[in-house]
């Protein structure tokens, strides 16, 4: 099984290939049963969102993990990528303002340069 922190840098490489901005790494092993790390980044369109998706969803098989399931790839708002250890959240700018998903897990904010 491949290490939670290995599909997570995997993620953030894939995103910023694919030019997402705001890219933010979250590790809420500690608080939540469900995943390690939440990714949340933000794309300019629908059509960059799905491509995004596409790119985590590729980068995370080449790295041997599985993708348990992709939610909201037919709206292009708001993307769900469930990578098990890794969950990403890929939105469109007015999106993201709106879930406020950031301001959840801020406490638990970490640089992707410091996962080791």
């Amino acid at each position: 099984m491949v290490e939670s922190v290995h599909l997570v840098k995997g993620a953030i490489d894939a995103l910023l290939d694919r030019n997402c901005q705001d890219a933010a790494v979250y590790k809420v092993g500690s608080f939540v049963g469900y995943t390690d790390y939440i990714v949340v980044a933000t794309g300019r369109s629908s059509r960059q969102i799905k491509s995004l998706a596409d790119e985590v969803e590729s980068r995370v098989r080449s790295l041997g993990g599985k993708i348990i399931g992709v939610e909201g790839r037919e709206a292009g708002d708001w993307v769900l990528v469930d990578c098990g250890g890794v969950v990403i959240h890929l939105f469109q700018e007015s999106s993201r303002d709106y879930y406020k998903i950031d301001e959840l897990w801020s406490s638990y904010k970490v640089a992707p340069e410091a996962l080791k």
